[in-house]
């Protein structure tokens, strides 16, 4: 009796139980999850160790390297970013002139390049329609004088016109889109009903 039970113990950690009525292809399959584990969930998606390891190389093609766990926090990004372009319509087509590029049928092997490219949409227009306040703006242009000084002008300034302030506002928000991204990547786990699985969290 003992060592049935011991056998029967082990099957279950091994994950035999489940795929013993389905035969050897259900083996297979949980083999490969073994191999390609979860690292996260949500609403319409999955991501595997299998997409976290395309994501680190198409980071470290620009020699540039992190941690296992940031490289899991951008692959979430780009994945809920792209769902969000995609649900937003926002077109790539658009994109791919800007960079001269072909719009052809996307391939299963192009398609992390083409959630790059609307990941890529969805920050832009994140940082694009950022509502600031005029008065942040009028702040900043007072405080730096010297930084409007023109001698061409009576007043010895650029005016704070539509130019100036468009100008102010994208100096101010490139240095808060950190925090506009991380604010931003809160409220879409949320709303995609994220869930980090086991030790990834």
């Amino acid at each position: 009796m003992r060592k049935l039970f011991i056998i029967s113990v082990q099957m279950i950690l091994l994950g035999f139980a489940a795929t013993y009525s389905f035969g050897q292809e259900s083996q297979q399959d949980v083999q490969k999850l073994y191999q390609d584990p979860l690292i996260a969930k949500g609403d319409g998606f999955e991501i595997r160790q299998s997409y976290v390891n395309r994501f680190q190389e198409f980071i470290e093609q620009g020699n540039e390297k992190t941690t296992q766990a940031e490289y899991r926090k951008g692959a979430l990004q780009l994945k809920l970013f792209a769902l969000e372009a995609e649900r937003m319509n926002l077109d790539t087509s658009l994109l791919e002139k800007e960079l001269g590029e072909k719009e052809d049928e996307i391939s299963e092997d192009e398609s992390f390049e083409q959630e790059v490219k609307l990941r890529y949409l969805y920050f832009k227009n994140i940082l694009d329609t950022y509502v600031l306040d005029d008065l942040i703006i009028e702040s900043y242009y007072y405080a730096h004088p010297n930084m409007f000084a023109d001698e061409n002008y009576e007043s010895g300034y650029i005016p704070l016109d539509m130019g100036v302030q468009e100008d102010i506002r994208g100096r101010i928000v490139g240095k808060m889109y950190r925090k506009i991204l991380q604010k931003e990547m809160e409220e879409l786990k949320k709303k995609y009903h994220v869930e980090i699985v086991g030790e990834n969290k």
